[in-house]
């Protein structure tokens, strides 16, 4: 997929922060468009430079939902444009085997069998849908409120809470799954280079141990992490549409407000 849709660049270029970038653009199926400049998708904000943090605050963010474990929050605070207000929203999604101290002394020292790193992001996955489906709630919900955009959604690495949450977004606002998966692959065009850097790092690290195989598991977007949770919301609910209306609460008058919020 392009990183850019009419002329419009969709990755915000930042030296501190890889995978920011506009959600704008998409098609729905009913032929409107997502507006660009109203909902943003990143990973952390804490390593911004001067430079970066004066791009973001000519965006007018208004919202930002923040997906982190508190842990995480406390080892990189979220650095906002000074002047700016903001409301920041903590919708944790805490999933203890993806930790990030877990896994890097899981890394370091070894400890998983071939292909069980790969197993635990499946699960994380499937744990979104029926564990943590109140932190996504919370994310719709709060998109639709008065006022709420220009939004972001972010977690540590923009990838996999950021990817599932702007998922039920598009999910809502009636894009394609063709579309909604192409944007989620996306992270893995926009955060090449630090995944090359972190797999070198792990290997020299783990004494050239760790095959990069195994931790490109950890690092990357893959469709089947999407395809597992679109079966587990199947499997609970019956549909999909079942899972967001259930589990979620999307109303018919919820997703008006959502759509008159972010599409045009």
């Amino acid at each position: 997929m392009t990183t850019e849709r009419a002329g419009r660049p969709r990755h915000l270029p930042l030296a501190g922060a890889d995978n920011f970038r506009d959600v704008g653009g998409y098609l729905t199926s009913d032929g409107r468009t997502v507006a660009w400049g109203r909902l943003f998708r990143s990973g952390h904000l804490g390593q911004l430079t001067r430079g970066d943090v004066e791009a973001i605050g000519r965006l007018g963010i208004r919202l930002v939902c923040d997906l982190r474990a508190p842990t995480e929050r406390a080892d990189l605070v979220t650095r906002l444009p000074a002047g700016t207000t903001p409301r920041v929203l903590s919708l944790p999604v805490d999933f203890p085997p993806l930790e990030p101290g877990l896994v890097r002394r899981r890394l370091l020292s070894r400890d998983f069998a071939a292909g069980a790193l790969a197993e635990t992001v499946l699960a994380a996955y499937r744990a979104y849908v029926t564990d943590f489906a109140p932190a996504f709630a919370g994310v719709l919900q709060a998109l639709a409120a008065p006022d709420a955009v220009p939004a972001l959604i972010h977690c540590n690495g923009g990838k996999d809470r950021t990817g599932f949450a702007v998922m039920l977004v598009l999910l809502s606002l009636g894009v394609p799954r063709a579309t909604i998966v192409a944007d989620y692959l996306l992270t893995n065009h926009l955060t090449r280079r630090t995944t090359r850097r972190r797999i070198w790092l792990v290997l020299l690290a783990s004494r050239l141990a760790v095959r990069p195989s195994e931790t490109r598991a950890l690092l990357e977007a893959r469709e089947p992490y999407l395809d597992a949770a679109f079966a587990t919301m199947e499997a609970r609910h019956g549909s999909i549409e079942a899972y967001l209306r259930d589990a979620l609460g999307v109303s018919d008058a919820w997703r008006d407000r959502l759509r008159a919020a972010l599409l045009v």
